[in-house]
């Protein structure tokens, strides 16, 4: 022992750690009070205890932050919808203005391909229908050209019929111009004489005409000699008129007692004449003053 202190103290103080004694570890083990078992019990009931708290925290917490998780995602979302609603749109517009050449192209290229697989058909066809329809229309065509052509044909022999008859009434123009009617007492002679003075003289014949029977509404009229005669019934006739080359002469056959007496004389010297040309325009109003005296004095019964 000795011989070892000596040694170590040569050499110097150990490094070495020391190794606790027997007696070190058996003090520590009977200092130290050992925790009885119900005190053990009782930490492991608390540590499981604690744990099923937090996992009931946990599993409580779970349906919240889920909810909360989805109300983020779809507010998220509901941002994110418009951008990628635009995004979408514009991404869609550049595909079919894309599209859009290439499809119209085909498009064409199909409907050309079309017509010129359907373009004989469709020719033989319309020349087919239109051969139909010119043969059904072909018949009603002639019969309104026939129903037309007929009434043309009626119309224009009417019409000739109608110049024939008035061409053969026309009576013929003696020297003068005065028309030749045969003798007759009425209207129709009278009207047939006035219908075929000629000319100028026909307009001077209507007038006279007219003049006399408003003048006179009862008044008596017929042809004698190719002159129209007018008279009252019981008195006999008191004017009439006849054509000549260039003027028409009126007959008063008591002209001598008229006021003012007519300028024209006469071989008779109850008999006065007036005579009306183309520039002449006698005053209507002398022409129903000579007329009204005539139709009251006594007139002529040849």
């Amino acid at each position: 022992m000795l011989r070892k202190a000596k040694t170590q103290a040569k050499k110097g103080p150990s490094t070495a750690k020391k190794r606790p004694s027997r007696t070190n570890e058996r003090a520590r083990s009977v200092s130290a009070p050992k925790q009885p078992a119900g005190v053990k019990g009782r930490r492991a009931a608390k540590r499981v205890l604690a744990t099923k708290e937090a996992d009931a925290a946990t599993t409580r917490r779970a349906p919240a932050k889920r909810v909360l998780a989805t109300k983020e995602a779809a507010g998220d979302e509901t941002r994110r919808a418009p951008t990628k609603r635009v995004l979408a749109t514009k991404e869609s517009a550049g595909t079919t203005k894309r599209r859009a050449p290439a499809e119209r192209v085909l498009a064409t290229k199909e409907a050309a391909a079309d017509r010129t697989r359907r373009g004989p058909t469709n020719r033989v066809v319309a020349t087919k229908e239109a051969a139909g329809a010119t043969a059904r229309r072909a018949p009603a065509r002639r019969v309104v050209a026939m129903k037309e052509s007929a009434g043309d044909e009626a119309r224009r022999a009417s019409a000739r019929g109608a110049k024939a008859a008035k061409a053969a009434q026309k009576p013929v123009l003696l020297s003068g111009g005065n028309p030749q009617i045969a003798k007759g007492d009425g209207e129709a002679p009278v009207r047939a004489y006035l219908e075929g003075m000629p000319g100028w003289k026909a307009d001077v014949g209507r007038r006279l005409d007219a003049l006399i029977t408003r003048t006179v509404p009862k008044v008596k009229k017929a042809v004698k000699w190719n002159s129209p005669f007018y008279g009252v019934d019981g008195r006999g006739w008191f004017m009439s008129f006849h054509c000549f080359t260039k003027y028409v002469k009126v007959t008063f056959f008591r002209g001598a007692s008229l006021q003012p007496i007519p300028p024209g004389e006469s071989k008779h010297p109850e008999v006065r004449y007036l005579d009306i040309y183309e520039t002449d325009q006698p005053s209507d109003a002398q022409l129903t003053r000579w007329i009204r005296q005539a139709a009251k004095l006594p007139g002529w019964n040849p």
